[in-house]
């Protein structure tokens, strides 16, 4: 384990801005695990999977900042994370397309 008092300041903020995002979004996914039905809807699994997945990549910023001769396994997570938010802009891109189409009258009204 590298020494953090070693740190310039620029790893110092690496380091606290890694942590800090991690932090961040392990509370916002269990706040909304515990208080909205989030499973139930595209954009609920949508936002959850992002914001895990962006949690996840501060942590791995965290650990190879404390561990710089990380195992090769956790270099294959942060590429299947960063598959996972790739794939995620995909969906946000289709639910913003959904969301925004035109809805159409029930049949005998008129627009």
């Amino acid at each position: 384990m590298v020494d953090p008092l070693s740190f310039d300041w620029s790893q110092d903020a690496n380091l606290s801005a890694s942590a800090l995002i991690f932090f961040a979004c392990t509370r916002t996914v269990i706040t909304y695990h515990r208080r909205a039905p989030w499973r139930s809807s595209r954009i609920g699994r949508h936002i959850v999977t992002v914001t895990a997945s962006v949690g996840l990549l501060g942590l791995y910023t965290v650990v190879v900042t404390l561990w710089p001769g990380t195992l090769l396994a956790l270099r294959v997570v942060r590429t299947v994370l960063l598959v996972v938010l790739a794939y995620s802009m995909h969906v946000r891109a289709r639910l913003v397309i959904d969301a925004q189409r035109e809805i159409e009258p029930p049949p005998g009204e008129k627009a």
